[in-house]
């Protein structure tokens, strides 16, 4: 004996997780958010690593003083952590001179000045189109 009450009791019960929880089922969805990421301060900014750019060419200017050389438009800033190299040797900045081969990368700064990651004097030159035809 089905009354019209029961079967109404039983479906409210029956749809009763449905109704508490079905809002939170639906919102949910399987697609991932694109969290953006921005930076609150240019301390934060600078924490990160700065990309590295290769640079090669004779060394056109060179003040030991102020631990700066010159290679075409660019001068690069020697600092404490810059590794010097020559024939596969780490040397000093004193073993440079001007018009010396060099090969090596650097990063910018915020600030705008080139900090030399890494100089090769007496680095790996480029073959000129005469050297090829040989």
């Amino acid at each position: 004996m089905k009354s019209p009450t029961l079967r109404l009791v039983l479906t409210l019960l029956a749809t009763l997780p449905v109704l508490t929880f079905g809002p939170q089922l639906f919102a949910q969805t399987n697609k991932p958010t694109a969290e953006k990421k921005t930076t609150t301060s240019k301390s934060h900014a600078s924490e990160h690593k700065a990309k590295s750019i290769p640079f090669y060419g004779n060394i056109k200017t060179l003040d030991k003083a102020a631990r700066t050389l010159s290679i075409d438009k660019r001068t690069l800033l020697i600092t404490a952590d810059t590794k010097i190299s020559q024939d596969d040797k780490p040397v000093t900045l004193e073993k440079a001179a001007v018009g010396d081969y060099v090969t090596g990368s650097y990063h910018k700064t915020d600030d705008g000045r080139l900090l030399a990651n890494t100089v090769y004097i007496g680095g790996k030159s480029k073959p000129k189109a005469a050297e090829t035809k040989k």
